[in-house]
């Protein structure tokens, strides 16, 4: 990783539909990784916190590989599969309704 962090990003992605008081954005690494950066987790208006406690888990189910929870707010994505900024598009913007549903 350089220096600057900016200069490893090649494209972000914002995502709508997570969190209204700060959404996510993919960064898709100049490496081929792909991270999953929250402004807030668990979302800034969601009181159940231990309702996010597997949220890596349930990322990696939808995606179809391997997610590393780094810290609380960004997840890694270290070996991405050609349709996994798709999935995860999906994913991340349909998640609070998931959740409204369940």
């Amino acid at each position: 990783m350089s220096e600057n962090f900016d200069d490893d990003v090649e494209r972000a992605i914002p995502i709508s539909g997570f969190d209204e008081g700060g959404e996510p954005e993919l960064l898709v690494m100049k490496n081929g990784q792909v991270v999953a950066s929250f402004e807030f987790m668990p979302p800034s208006d969601y009181d159940d916190r231990d309702a996010f406690d597997g949220f890596d888990e349930e990322m990696a189910a939808a995606i179809g590989t391997e997610v590393q929870w780094e810290d609380r707010e960004w997840f890694v994505i270290p070996a991405p599969r050609p349709d996994t900024v798709e999935r995860l598009v999906a994913f991340l913007s349909g998640y609070r309704k998931q959740l409204a549903d369940k």
